[in-house]
């Protein structure tokens, strides 16, 4: 029975101390959230050997690196990326690169969070008041929907 109770212990040590996994960033209006794309954790970028080299190292428990985006005059950017708190510039994972990429391999639902965080649930994590749905054609923002959000929190 003790061993069982160190076991747990150690498991909720382990859990508990776990880095949260680096996710990719959208600013839009101001603000910079999270931001995923419908079924995937983190939206797709071009290859390169650099990135892939990034990826490889793993120099952070996080994971990483993250791309970071931006959405300017309806038009989507893959801006930077970080890694372990460091940024990252386009530059270092594309070659010749020296402006942000506008997303053209980007078409689909990009979802993120707006406003102040009302509560943390184990599936979603924060969720803050108002969900911002982006519909994206080959990196062109053609809709933006926002919704409340308060229904996603648990009953208090």
């Amino acid at each position: 029975m003790k061993q069982l109770a160190a076991l747990l212990a150690l498991l909720w040590a382990s859990a508990a101390s776990a880095a949260t996994p680096l996710t990719d960033r959208l600013a839009y209006e101001g603000a910079q959230n999270s931001v995923v794309m419908a079924g995937k954790p983190t939206l797709p970028v071009p290859p390169s050997e650099q990135l892939t080299a990034l990826r490889q190292r793993r120099q952070c428990s996080a994971g990483g690196p993250a791309a970071h985006w931006a959405i300017i005059d309806s038009t989507l950017y893959l801006t930077h990326f970080t890694d372990c708190g460091s940024t990252v510039p386009l530059g270092a994972v594309y070659e010749g690169v020296t402006a942000p990429l506008v997303a053209t391999w980007i078409s689909g639902e990009l979802q993120t969070g707006r406003g102040a965080v009302i509560c943390f649930t184990v599936e979603k994590g924060a969720v803050s008041d108002t969900m911002v749905t982006f519909t994206v054609d080959r990196g062109i923002v053609t809709d933006v929907e926002e919704r409340d959000n308060s229904g996603n929190c648990p009953e208090r």
